[in-house]
């Protein structure tokens, strides 16, 4: 994947949130011209972790280990607290195979 791409899916809702913040605070905030950068970041959210189910995917297939439900990463990672226990014990065996 391009890293300009990635840099732009992870930056934009970052700056997004710092910037709705300030609005917020200072009372300078109008959701009828926020409504649309507030979609824009969540539509950069939701392909983020689609990318990161399907990096997961790829690693489990190149190693030729058991591949996992590409809608349970998917949502396990949507829902972390929930997810968290169904996909960091494998995280941490993937990190001890590469090791």
């Amino acid at each position: 994947m391009n890293k300009i791409l990635l840099n732009i899916l992870v930056g934009y809702p970052t700056f997004y949130l710092i910037s709705v913040w300030i609005l917020i605070l200072t009372g300078n905030i109008n959701m009828e011209k926020t409504l649309p950068f507030h979609f824009a970041a969540m539509f950069n959210i939701l392909l983020l972790m689609i990318l990161t189910s399907r990096t997961i995917i790829k690693f489990e297939k190149r190693e030729r280990l058991k591949e996992s439900n590409g809608i349970g990463l998917f949502f396990g990672i949507w829902y972390y607290f929930i997810g968290i226990w169904y996909i960091q014990p494998k995280m941490n065996d993937y990190i001890k195979r590469v090791e």
